[in-house]
């Protein structure tokens, strides 16, 4: 998921074909579903090689040549990882993945969707359109907008008008949470004001 995320920010410079071996398309989520799936068995396997092979210009072999490859391998493929495929299930193999990895990652891809759709969506916006924006949209955690708003910093405006010290010296305020908003701030490219040391 986590390479996943990072090639659909990049969409038109990615290719990428996501394997399914168990799964269906409609059981993906995250960014995973931004690239179009193919399916382990031999009509997608087929057209997942095509299009590979389209890629290599003047190296691609010649279709027929492809075709009569792909058909005298694909039943040793298909037997190889129906092998696999059983021998996971019947060992119990799973990947485990603790609760803060998942939460993290849930966290992760909301932001970038969200702050995307405003790239693609409001990049006729007016900045100021945006710095009078509550700060409840930067998809930071509630602890850290009571954090700010404590502070009387409703708006994204109100927010970058403070420096990094500043922000710092705010009751309950760490480097953690100040790397957080720079996270954010820094996804809608907008950054908080100066960029003095922190002593």
């Amino acid at each position: 998921m986590f390479e996943a995320g990072a090639l659909a920010k990049s969409l038109d410079q990615s290719r990428v074909i996501p394997l399914l071996i168990g799964v269906e398309p409609a059981d993906l989520s995250g960014p995973l579903t931004q690239f179009q799936a193919a399916r382990f068995d031999r009509p997608d396997v087929r057209r997942l090689l095509s299009v590979i092979n389209a890629q290599l210009g003047s190296e691609a072999l010649e279709e027929t040549v492809l075709a009569s490859v792909f058909e005298k391998w694909w039943p040793d493929l298909e037997t190889k990882i129906t092998s696999i495929i059983h021998t996971l299930i019947s060992s119990g193999t799973k990947s485990a993945r603790t609760d803060r990895e998942i939460l993290e990652e849930i966290l992760e891809l909301m932001r970038d969707r969200v702050f995307r759709s405003v790239r693609l969506q409001g990049t006729t916006l007016r900045q100021g359109d945006v710095l009078s924006r509550p700060i409840d949209e930067l998809l930071i955690t509630a602890r850290t907008a009571n954090i700010l708003k404590a502070e009387s910093i409703y708006t994204i405006g109100d927010l970058i008008d403070h420096s990094e010290n500043q922000l710092l010296k705010t009751p309950n305020m760490g480097r953690k949470t100040l790397n957080e908003i720079k996270e954010v701030l820094a996804a809608i490219d907008i950054e908080l004001k100066g960029n003095g040391e922190v002593s």
